[in-house]
């Protein structure tokens, strides 16, 4: 995150080799010059526990939030602190612990004092907003349907409406009102797995979910009712453990369906398991509602959708009227973003890469960077040839970053910084 002259960053500090296998090391937050890239100073944050996640995520994936006063960081392993642009703590707020197969992910937003975040999770899912001065909570809204999210939110205000908060979840988008938490108004059809953030312009948000091959377009399965699955129940229990799954696809859906983490799946357990597998993979272009909506929207404000190579950890991009995605293996697909139309897909030349980091549009173009260290910049107008490209050769996963035509890359090894080349080439 960058703001005036300096970037502030989070970052994992293992404590060796071994340490960083067992998740052992430190959770910092740095501030450096953005001129020099000289280190100004770093912050060590308390770490209570070290929380399970998946090898492709990390303890320290949420960005800061920033503002002219303060830096606003969250860590799963503890919560939200805030430091002064100086580094001093101003205050710091635990929370959790949290429960989520992957490990938490979404970044908090600081917007006029107060700061907001999504804590999704396999249970007690809520959308937290704290008072930026002191971190006191200053309202909690519950979200029982978001079973399995990392997603930002994205905050918008309608013409003559208050503002508010967008948040994407399992199943849902749902708006609420910044000011009291209250939900406003909803739109069905996402993934049961949210990864992405919205994108908003053109009147519309965009915004994509994949949950598995399985919610892929024409591959959809279908679980049995609960009553069928029963008949595997051995013990009459009317729960159901790993070996008494009625076939070896929902035994390996087990890890992921165990909301509570008791070992057993109960009737409701299941039934959001059926519900997950009939969800399928698509981005999705929501027409923004007018001030004062309420309730389900779902049925005139879905403007368009698209099911096929969604992708499953970058966000779209959207650059004039042209809005373009990069699924995770690196296919591209350009859209109209009006329409949905498909301008053109496929894959850039020497670019089949595994692709985490979201594209980014400057007024040269839309920079996009693969795993493996490639960064190629694409036109505006949609189409997938590289107009300039550079290979790192270290591994890039965040989104690389604009400033007042600075462009910083952050890879596994450094942070670079590229000045002018957003509008000179």
């Amino acid at each position: 995150m960058v703001s005036g002259d300096r970037v502030f960053l989070t970052a994992f500090a293992p404590d060796t080799a071994a340490g960083a296998a067992a998740g052992a090391g430190e959770l910092l937050t740095l501030a450096l010059d953005l001129e020099s890239g000289r280190e100004l100073w770093r912050r060590v944050a308390p770490r209570p526990r070290i929380e399970e996640i998946d090898r492709r995520n990390g303890p320290a994936a949420a960005s800061p939030a920033v503002d002219a006063e303060r830096v606003v960081v969250f860590f799963g392993d503890f919560g939200l602190i805030a430091y002064d642009h100086a580094g001093e703590e101003l205050w710091r707020t635990a929370l959790g612990p949290f429960s989520n197969l992957y490990g938490m992910g979404a970044s908090p937003i600081l917007h006029q004092g107060r700061v907001y975040i999504a804590l999704d999770q396999h249970g007690g899912s809520h959308l937290l907003c704290v008072d930026a001065a002191d971190g006191e909570v200053i309202w909690r809204s519950e979200r029982p349907t978001a079973t399995s999210g990392h997603s930002t939110p994205v905050l918008w205000r309608p013409e003559g409406g208050r503002l508010q908060l967008l948040v994407p979840g399992s199943f849902f988008l749902t708006s609420y009102d910044t000011g009291t938490g209250e939900r406003l108004w909803w739109v069905r059809g996402l993934s049961f797995e949210m990864k992405s953030t919205p994108v908003l312009g053109e009147g519309l948000l965009y915004v994509n979910g994949y949950g598995s091959q399985f919610n892929e377009e024409g591959q959809t399965v279908r679980a049995t009712s609960w009553s069928e699955a029963l008949a595997g129940d051995s013990d009459g229990d009317r729960l159901l453990s790993a070996d008494e799954m009625p076939d070896d696809f929902s035994r390996d859906w087990f890890p992921f369906n165990d909301l509570s983490r008791d070992g057993v799946l109960d009737e409701g357990e299941w039934t959001y398991f059926r519900n997950a597998m009939e969800t399928r993979n698509n981005l999705m272009a929501i027409r923004l509602p007018a001030a004062g909506a309420r309730g389900d929207l779902t049925r005139d404000h879905v403007a368009w959708q698209y099911f096929r190579s969604v992708p499953q950890l970058p966000s779209p991009v959207l650059a004039g009227g042209v809005l373009l995605m990069v699924n995770d293996r690196g296919l591209v697909t350009s859209f109209a973003a009006a329409s949905g139309e498909v301008l053109q897909q496929g894959r850039i030349d020497d670019f089949v890469d595994s692709v985490y980091a979201s594209p980014v549009a400057s007024p040269a173009g839309i920079y996009l960077a693969g795993r493996a260290g490639e960064v190629v910049l694409l036109p505006r107008d949609g189409s997938l040839e590289p107009v300039a490209r550079a290979d790192f050769g270290e591994t890039i996963v965040a989104t690389p970053a604009l400033h007042d035509g600075v462009l910083l890359v952050r890879t596994d090894a450094a942070l670079y910084a590229f000045p002018g080349v957003t509008a000179s080439r």
